[in-house]
């Protein structure tokens, strides 16, 4: 994840480990690392029960529909540590 953020690059499914909470494609969401720590904030393409089926997985491995960016780079802001104790 802190790669993702880095290197400014979109997130896809195969970079995910775990989905939580209810959302829509659209809204605003926080991306955590492993360790829970929240390290950017973005738009999401897809509802959370979609997300859930496609965590892990590489884009060549799903459908047409679901081959989009999580979260484009266009629509992710790092978040510095500072600013995740503030939230």
């Amino acid at each position: 994840m802190r790669a993702v953020v880095r290197q400014r690059r979109s997130l896809l499914a195969a970079g995910i480990t775990a989905v939580s909470g209810r959302f829509c494609g659209g809204d605003v969401v926080e991306l955590r690392a492993p360790d829970a720590a929240m390290v950017a904030r973005g738009v999401v393409a897809y509802d959370a029960s979609e997300l859930a089926t496609m965590v892990g997985r590489s884009t060549s491995e799903l459908p047409g529909e679901l081959r989009r960016p999580v979260v484009h780079a266009d629509d992710l802001v790092a978040v510095s540590a500072k600013q995740a104790k503030q939230v």
